[in-house]
């Protein structure tokens, strides 16, 4: 297995503004430094680790912070992290910050509830009763007037005061035609670009506390609470039941869903159960355990149908029924053994199959096997 550890040079860079005026574009920030790789045998994949230099470094480093939130990768193959202190693109290159001029919607403890790209290359955010999206040059936020004078205060906010009131946001979710879902604890919100939907349990949505969303391959939606699931590919949804499936507590920060290219549906509760449902029935597969890779904290489908989990430890794959583990050297993210930082938090994969992983030490990326 190669591991490759890249040390991201700390720069400046800040986009300024005031109000009334656009954020300024994105700088380019230099190439990350490439330092002695460590190799082993290549038939067990690739690492590459991408960190900043010192923790507590300033602000616009090519990184903002080692605490990474979510992890979003664009259909153009860019890829989007969240973290306590800004947002990051990489574009295969180098990472860069990103910054809006308001100095406060990403900048400083952000507290990113839902990060999703957007078929036509745009980002959208979630934040406490607030959306936001970025379409590569400007901000636009979507929120009720209260929640939303802050930004129009300094010409950063486009307010609608329609949008439903919720207070907190779990999980975002874009489908193919471009149309954004998100959960909430007040019911499952649609938005089609001129209009705000809200289903909540009469329109047949299992629970109105939403926890997990995800697309599925035939552009319906399915949404995940701690009573089951809901599945929506028009106006009224059909539930499945399942008492306890994602638990209120600490149900946004763990609970994932994914969708396979059968339909099938992939469901990771915040307490590390794995879950699969067909439309009938419900199974757990073989014990993780067997792979020996530590505590489990996210869940995704790759194209190839294969599930993959993030870890304490690193990676485990699912295919046929068996686990393979593909563990990271501790070398690479000092300090994985601290309790506050528990290992692979939240995972993208790119259309290449490339394995994007959020730490909080870092962002790796895993090449697996051919």
């Amino acid at each position: 297995m190669k591991l490759t550890l890249l040390i991201l040079l700390v720069g400046t860079v800040v986009l300024a503004g005031c109000a009334g005026q656009t954020p300024a574009p994105i700088e380019e920030q230099a190439s990350p430094v490439t330092a002695s790789p460590l190799a082993t045998a290549s038939n067990e994949g690739e690492w590459t680790v991408y960190t900043i230099s010192d923790p507590a470094a300033e602000a616009g480093a090519s990184i903002p912070d080692q605490w990474i939130n979510e992890i979003a990768v664009a259909g153009n193959g860019t890829v989007w992290a969240s973290t306590r202190e800004g947002l990051a693109s990489f574009d295969g290159h180098a990472w860069r910050t990103l910054r809006d001029g308001s100095e406060s919607l990403i900048a400083g403890n952000w507290g990113f509830d839902g990060i999703a790209a957007a078929p036509d290359g745009s980002l959208w955010l979630g934040l406490t009763r607030v959306l936001a999206r970025f379409d590569g040059e400007t901000w636009t936020i979507f929120a009720r007037q209260d929640a939303a004078k802050h930004y129009i205060d300094k010409g950063f906010a486009t307010a609608v005061v329609d949008l439903p009131a919720f207070d907190n946001m779990w999980a975002l979710a874009v489908g193919p035609n471009g149309i954004v879902w998100a959960a909430t604890d007040a019911g499952l919100i649609r938005f089609d670009g001129q209009r705000w939907t809200v289903f909540r349990a009469g329109d047949g949505l299992i629970s109105d506390h939403v926890v997990a969303l995800a697309g599925a391959y035939d552009g319906s939606i399915w949404a995940g609470s701690d009573m089951g699931l809901s599945r929506f590919s028009g106006e009224q949804g059909v539930s499945y039941p399942k008492a306890g499936l994602f638990p209120t507590e600490g149900a946004g920060e763990t609970s994932s869903l994914a969708i396979a290219t059968d339909g099938t549906v992939w469901t990771l509760s915040a307490d590390g159960t794995i879950m699969s449902f067909d439309g009938d029935q419900w199974l757990t597969p073989s014990p993780l355990e067997e792979a020996d890779s530590g505590l489990i904290f996210s869940l995704k489908i790759a194209p190839d149908d294969a599930v993959w989990v993030g870890t304490s430890t690193g990676l485990a794959r699912l295919v046929g029924g068996k686990w393979t583990s593909f563990p990271i050297d501790e070398g690479l993210l000092p300090g994985q053994g601290d309790v506050n930082a528990p290992g692979i938090v939240t995972l993208a994969i790119a259309q290449d199959g490339t394995i994007w992983c959020g730490t909080q030490r870092g962002i790796a990326s895993f090449r697996p096997p051919d």
